[in-house]
């Protein structure tokens, strides 16, 4: 298939700063590939989205459209969004943020986070080495250990919040918060659970790399979780996403597979081989990456506009009629000067009923009389 041709555009800033949009190349099922850098974690918010990663190719960028993006400086090997702010975990465990176009600033450091994840006002991650556990903080410079009934010392622990809860997947377990700081187990017997998920079917967990997924979890409210077993992914799992009312699961050798309930699953040609480590709705779009980023325009769906809701004072007449007589309602608002409202009303025999708004009219008189 021809690329689709689009002007390179290469523009040194400030700051090291750049922008480069590519020849896009047409891969598979309306994928096409925009960017060349490594993708380990992705997060969006403001109406743009973040890629992060480590190594040579790695890097910290920014994009609005899913197409042209900007190298902001230094690396990451997770971001989130929240509170207004980008928030990345960088190689070297140093906490960074990005606030507004500014490229990424230095918060804090050692914070040896495996993943991060913002919601309630707070910011959570899970960590390992020397800080093993969850730990949560109001602005990133000042961390406290969580209250977690378990060992949490995985380094592929990840969290995710959605639907006004955390969760999480250490070890053999996943773990579940409503405020971040106290956490309960849920499941304590998993097969290595890893990437979380969230949509219309509630969160969804799929078990970590090293394996063709033969199980997965599901929770409607990310307390209560059941277990789907079975060959239900054809292919070892490394990141999870929701986006045009299906679940999208990506991973190896660039297979991806979509699902509306996470339970059948239909594979779809991405037209690359490179692993798939990151994946992420955003404005119309589902993106994923791993040493390269592709993306794929969705469906997303649209509500009709509401009419407001409006209640209005009124009043209403009803009087009998005679068979062939012919009527008119008249109104005055102050019993002496009359007015027609409707005329040539035709009587046979019903009752004739209407309604005649009285908003802003303290005194508001009405008559019926015969022609």
């Amino acid at each position: 298939m021809t690329p689709r041709a689009v002007p390179l555009l290469l523009l040194a800033l400030a700051g090291g700063v750049f922008s480069f949009s590519l020849a896009l190349p047409v891969r598979g099922q309306g994928w096409v590939q925009t960017g060349a850098q490594r993708v380990l974690d992705m997060a969006s918010g403001n109406g743009r989205i973040i890629s992060v990663g480590t190594g040579t190719q790695g890097g910290v960028y920014s994009s609005v459209d899913g197409i042209t993006w900007t190298a902001l400086g230094g690396n990451g090997r997770c971001v989130c969004f929240g509170g207004g702010n980008f928030w990345i975990v960088a190689g070297d465990n140093q906490l960074r943020r990005i606030n507004g176009s500014a490229a990424p600033s230095f918060v804090a450091s050692d914070l040896f986070a495996t993943d991060i994840a913002y919601g309630n006002g707070l910011l959570v991650a899970t960590c390992t080495g020397g800080m093993a556990g969850i730990y949560y903080s109001s602005d990133g410079l000042t961390w406290y250990r969580a209250l977690v009934p378990a060992d949490v010392n995985d380094a592929d622990a990840r969290i995710h919040f959605a639907n006004g809860r955390f969760v999480a997947t250490c070890g053999t377990f996943v773990l579940g918060s409503g405020d971040g700081m106290t956490w309960q187990l849920h499941v304590t017997s998993a097969s290595e659970p890893r990437s979380i998920g969230h949509g219309a079917g509630g969160f969804v967990v799929t078990p970590r790399i090293n394996s063709t997924p033969t199980s997965l979890w599901k929770s409607a409210d990310g307390i209560t979780w059941s277990e789907t077993t079975g060959n239900v992914l054809p292919f070892p799992v490394y990141a999870i996403a929701f986006a045009d009312g299906k679940y999208y699961a990506a991973g190896a050798g660039g297979r991806l597979a979509s699902s509306p309930n996470a339970t059948t699953w239909t594979e779809e040609d991405t037209g690359i081989a490179y692993t798939l480590e990151s994946i992420h709705p955003f404005s119309g779009m589902i993106v994923a990456g791993g040493s390269q980023v592709i993306r794929k325009a969705i469906q997303v769906p649209v509500s009709p506009p509401q009419q407001p809701l409006t209640i209005r004072q009124a009043v209403e007449i009803q009087f009998g009629t005679a068979a062939g007589a012919v009527y008119r309602i008249e109104g005055s608002a102050n019993l002496e000067d009359w007015a027609t409202l409707e005329s040539n009303i035709s009587g046979q025999g019903e009752v004739i009923k209407r309604f005649y708004s009285t908003e802003n009219q303290p005194s508001r008189y009405f008559r019926v009389a015969t022609d």
